[in-house]
């Protein structure tokens, strides 16, 4: 596909809010959205940008269009990571430092577990 062929596949793509840019860098296609979404933080609108997907030259129609599907699945849950609370907090925030988890399970395990259940603890 040229850049011209994924552009015309992409005004087809509607989202509520995004809009789809696709830019080529070398002989590589990158596709990525921006959107208006209101900041988990501080509660203020912002323009956000989502990651950007790689699209290869050899992409189908099809191709393009999933890809496109899944930049707006992976934008929100990144959203909803963002936003979820508890305690207070965004425990299962997108921006956690991978370092810092690793350390927190070298400390020791700190997975939940369900007690076993009482038939299997009887036999």
């Amino acid at each position: 596909m040229t850049l011209d062929e994924i552009q015309r596949v992409l005004r087809l793509v509607h989202f509520p809010l995004y809009v789809f840019h696709v830019a080529q860098a070398g002989d590589r296609f990158w596709l990525q959205a921006t959107f208006f979404s209101e900041c988990a933080e501080t509660s203020e609108v912002k323009r956000q940008h989502t990651r950007k997907w790689y699209i290869s030259h050899e992409a189908t129609r099809s191709e393009v269009v999933q890809t496109a599907f899944k930049c707006v699945l992976t934008s929100v849950e990144h959203e909803a990571r963002e936003a979820f609370r508890y305690r207070g907090m965004p425990i299962f925030g997108p921006h956690y430092d991978c370092d810092l988890l690793a350390a927190l399970f070298a400390q020791g395990d700190p997975l939940s577990r369900r007690a076993p259940a009482a038939a299997e603890a009887s036999t």
